[in-house]
C-alpha cells in the first residue's frame, strides 16, 4: 500500500495557532493546550466538529514539534525525532481523513497507489488493516521516549508529558467522534496492543521514576486518568475507559503497574544492600504468581485465598511496631502492600469463598487492616495537598531558574492526579456500623502528641494568600477530614489493643503513627521551601 507525503482535499481547515510558547519551567506550559470541552462529540454537529477536532489535534502536535526543534540534540537525534513525528502526524491525518471523506459521502482514494476508488465489498477489511497500522504508529510513545532520552532532562520530561497527553487525547477523540468503529478501537487496544499504550502512559504520567512521593499520589489509576488529564473532559475519558478498555485488560494494566513497583523495590533493595523482611519477600513472590498473563481464571482461583490471608496477616503485624523511625524502604513496603490489597479486592473478590470476607470483617485483623487503609489515605491526602500547593506555586512563580531539588518539585507538580473528591481508601464496601460510630471530627480526638498537633494545625490553617486556588482549599479540607478519620481509627485500635495484649501501652508505637510522622515532616519542610520560592519571585 503506497504512502503519500500529503493528503490533498482532506477537508481539514487551516490549523489554528494554539499559542504554545517555547518551554520554560512553568507549570502553565504543561497545560497550554486546554481541556477539550468546547468540541462536542459526533452526535452534535458531526462533520464540522470532527474537522475542528482534527485541526486542533494536528495543531497541537505541530506546536509541540516547534518546541522540540529548539532542543539541543545531535543532528542524528534530530533527524530520528523528526522522522518519528512525521510518521505519527501522517497516521493521525489518515485516521481523520478517512472518516471525513466517509461523512462527506465521497469515494476514498489511496493516494500514490491508485486513482480508482476502492470497491465497496473491499472497503471494511482494507480499512481495518490500514487503521491498525495507523493506530500502531500513533500509540508507539515508548519509541519516542527512547529517541528523546528524557532522563535527567527536566524540560524534555515536561515536553514528553505533553506529547503523551496529546496522544491519549487522540485515542479518546477517536472514540468520541466515531473516527473508527468502537469495536475496531477496542480490538486494537485490548488484543493487538495488549494495553501497552495505556500502561506506558500511566507509567510516564503518574510514576516516571522510582520516586516515593510520586508513588503516594496515585491510589486509583482510573480515577487519576479520569480527573487528572490536562486536556480532556472527565466525562469523555470515563466513557472511553468504560466502553473501549475491557476488564481483563484493566486487570493486566493494574497488575503490571503494581508489579513494576515490586520489581523496582526489589532492585533498589539489592543495590542498596537492604535486608528486607523475609515475609515481605515471600508476599512479593506470591504476588508475581498471580500474573493474569500467565494464568487462566481457573488456575488463579485457588491462589487468591492463601495470598489474601498471607497479605492481611502481614499487614496486621506490621501496622504495630516498636520502631521509632521508618526508612523510605519501609514506606515503599506499605505502599506496595496497599496496592496488593486493592488489586485482590477489585479483581478477585469473587474468587474468595462465600462469606469469607464477612467472617474476616469480624476479626481483630480487620480493624488493623482498616487502620492501615486510613493511614495510607492520610499519607495520600498529605501528598495531594503538597501537589496542589506545588502546582499553585509554579503557576504563579515568575522564575524559571531552579536548582535540582526545585526541579524535582516541579516535576512532582506535573504528575497525573485525581481531584481527591471521590477517593475511597477502604477496599471493603460494607463497613460495620461500629466503625461508622467510631468516627469523630478532628476537634474531638486527642491522640496525637503536642508537636504533631501543632504542625497539623498550622498546615490546615495556613494559606498561600489571596491567590490560593480552589484545588488547594478543597485538598486542605479533605486532608483535615481524613486526619479526623485516621485519628478515630488509631484511637479505636489503641483501645482494642489494650484488650488484646498487654504489650502495647502507647499509641506512638503504632507503625502507622511513625510512618505518618516521617513522611509528614518531609512534606512539611518541602512545602515551606515552596512558599519561600513564591515570596522570592513575586
Amino acid at each position: 500500500m503506497g504512502r503519500s507525503k500529503e493528503i490533498p482535499n482532506c477537508g481539514l481547515e487551516t490549523e489554528p495557532d494554539t499559542g504554545l510558547s517555547l518551554l520554560t519551567l512553568h507549570h502553565k506550559d504543561l497545560l497550554s493546550t486546554r481541556r477539550d470541552v468546547d468540541i462536542p462529540g459526533i452526535e452534535n454537529g458531526g462533520l464540522e466538529n470532527l474537522k475542528k477536532c482534527a485541526s486542533k489535534t494536528l495543531s497541537s502536535m505541530r506546536s509541540l514539534r516547534a518546541e522540540f526543534s529548539n532542543l539541543k540534540v545531535t543532528e542524528s537525534e534530530r533527524r530520528k525525532l523528526e522522522h518519528h513525528m512525521d510518521e505519527v502526524e501522517r497516521a493521525v491525518r489518515n485516521l481523520f481523513h478517512r472518516r471525513i471523506i466517509e461523512l462527506q459521502d465521497k469515494p476514498y482514494l489511496f493516494l500514490g497507489h491508485s486513482n480508482e476508488p476502492i470497491a465497496d465489498d473491499n472497503y471494511t477489511e482494507i480499512f481495518k488493516m490500514a487503521e491498525k497500522e495507523w493506530l500502531k504508529t500513533a500509540a508507539n510513545s515508548k519509541a519516542f521516549s527512547q529517541l528523546l532520552d528524557i532522563k535527567d532532562h527536566p524540560k524534555r520530561r515536561v515536553m514528553f508529558k505533553k506529547w503523551c497527553d496529546i496522544m491519549l487525547k487522540l485515542f479518546v477523540d477517536l472514540e468520541k467522534h466515531e473516527v473508527i468503529p468502537e469495536e475496531n478501537l477496542a480490538e486494537f487496544l485490548n488484543k493487538d496492543d495488549q494495553g501497552k499504550f495505556i500502561g506506558f502512559y500511566i507509567c510516564k504520567r503518574s510514576f516516571p521514576e522510582h520516586h516515593l512521593h510520586a508513588a503516594y499520589l496515585t491510589f486509583n489509576i482510573r480515577l487519576s486518568l479520569q480527573e487528572g488529564s490536562p486536556l480532556m473532559n472527565a466525562e469523555y475519558v470515563l466513557n472511553f475507559f468504560d466502553t473501549v478498555v475491557n476488564k481483563d485488560m484493566w486487570e493486566k494494566i493494574e497488575f503490571n503497574y503494581l508489579n513494576s513497583l515490586v520489581e523496582n523495590n526489589s532492585q533498589y533493595a539489592q543495590e542498596q544492600g537492604i535486608n528486607q523482611n523475609i515475609y515481605f519477600i515471600e508476599i512479593k513472590g506470591h504476588f508475581h504468581e498471580l500474573d493474569p498473563q500467565i494464568n487462566t481464571p481457573e488456575s488463579l482461583q485457588p491462589k487468591i485465598k492463601p495470598f489474601f490471608e498471607l497479605l492481611v496477616e502481614y499487614i496486621s503485624s506490621q501496622i504495630i511496631s516498636e520502631e521509632d523511625f521508618l526508612t523510605d524502604d519501609d514506606l515503599w513496603e506499605l505502599k506496595i502492600l496497599h496496592g496488593m490489597l486493592f488489586y485482590v479486592i477489585r479483581f478477585h473478590v469473587d474468587d474468595l469463598p462465600a462469606r469469607f470476607l464477612q467472617e474476616f470483617m469480624k476479626s481483630n485483623d480487620f480493624y488493623l487492616v482498616r487502620l492501615f487503609e486510613e493511614t495510607m489515605g492520610l499519607l495520600s491526602n498529605l501528598f495531594h495537598l503538597f501537589h496542589a500547593v506545588s502546582k499553585d506555586v509554579f503557576q504563579t512563580s515568575k522564575s524559571a531558574q531552579m536548582d535540582e531539588e526545585l526541579s524535582e518539585m516541579f516535576n512532582f507538580s506535573t504528575l497525573l492526579i485525581d481531584s481527591n473528591q471521590s477517593r475511597n481508601f477502604s477496599n471493603f464496601d460494607h463497613v460495620p456500623e461500629e466503625e461508622i460510630q467510631c468516627l469523630k471530627s478532628l476537634e474531638d480526638v486527642n491522640i496525637l502528641d503536642a508537636r504533631l498537633t501543632e504542625i497539623h494545625t498550622e498546615l490546615i490553617a495556613q494559606v498561600l494568600g489571596d491567590s490560593e486556588s480552589e484545588a488547594v482549599k478543597n485538598s486542605r479540607a479533605k486532608y483535615k477530614k481524613q486526619l479526623g478519620i485516621y485519628c478515630s481509627h488509631l484511637e479505636r485500635v489503641a483501645m482494642k489493643m489494650y484488650q488484646w495484649t498487654s504489650d502495647v501501652q502507647d499509641p506512638k508505637c503504632f507503625r502507622a503513627h511513625t510512618a505518618f510522622e516521617k513522611i509528614f515532616l518531609d512534606v512539611y519542610f518541602k512545602k515551606n521551601m515552596l512558599e519561600r520560592l513564591l515570596k522570592l519571585f513575586n
